[in-house]
């Protein structure tokens, strides 16, 4: 797909650069664990799992014409195609109670409840190619 930037023509004193590229399309994944309960428990330990999300970041080409430096030859800045592994942040949340033990005659008492996020996840290999065409 090319990127219309000819219209740039009009207002400077340069030939528009030429932009190739395509859009990544990211495939949403099934989490890797699943909210499950311990024993005892009565919320998940997991409340909002992390989803892995995998994509192929498209190749792009940027070409910039630059007249009378280097004659004809234009710079030219490569990305090839390379995969892309993410994941969205995920929550964890601790019981606002705790649970008695077997055989305790008691009611639950209230307690802090631990919340924690778990971070998101980017992971990736970008490589450019600057050169002359």
């Amino acid at each position: 797909m090319d990127i219309p930037l000819h219209r740039l023509e009009a207002v400077s004193p340069f030939k528009a650069p030429t932009v190739t590229g395509m859009l990544a399309t990211p495939d949403v994944q099934r989490p890797a664990t699943l909210p499950h309960r311990a024993r005892n428990a009565v919320l998940p330990d997991t409340l909002i799992p992390p989803i892995p999300v995998h994509a192929k970041v498209p190749e792009t080409d940027v070409a910039a014409p630059v007249p009378n430096l280097l004659g004809d030859a234009a710079p030219r800045l490569a990305t090839p195609a390379v995969p892309l592994k993410a994941a969205t942040p995920g929550v964890t949340l601790g019981m606002p109670f705790d649970a008695p033990e077997i055989g305790e005659q008691r009611l639950p008492r209230l307690v802090v409840p631990e919340a924690s996020i778990v971070p998101p996840v980017v992971q990736g290999s970008p490589v450019a190619d600057l050169g002359l065409a």
